[in-house]
């Protein structure tokens, strides 16, 4: 499997965050770049400057650190292997 770095046009998914709440949210990286932020669900500040992901403007996401997402693969890089994506289920629906 390919393991270059996330890039934009990328489909990812958050695999690890600092307070489960964007765990499984999957979203198409527009831009990376180098910026701050805080989470919006528990008090904890990111460090500053580090490399953060822009989401498509239909996520409900705004800023996540590159470093808490994961790529998914194109299926021709996949090859007959397996992989497992976590999926977030809405409140609404559970």
């Amino acid at each position: 499997m390919n393991d270059r770095p996330i890039q934009p046009g990328d489909l990812v998914y958050v695999y690890r965050d600092c307070c489960g709440h964007y765990i499984g949210i999957h979203f198409v990286v527009t831009k990376i770049t180098f910026d701050f932020g805080a989470c919006g669900y528990c008090p904890i500040l990111l460090p500053a400057m580090i490399m953060m992901a822009f989401p498509e403007p239909s996520s409900e996401l705004n800023l996540i650190p590159v470093a808490w997402l994961k790529r998914v693969p194109p299926l021709a890089d996949l090859k007959g292997e397996s992989i497992r994506v976590p999926v977030r289920v809405p409140e609404e629906v559970v």
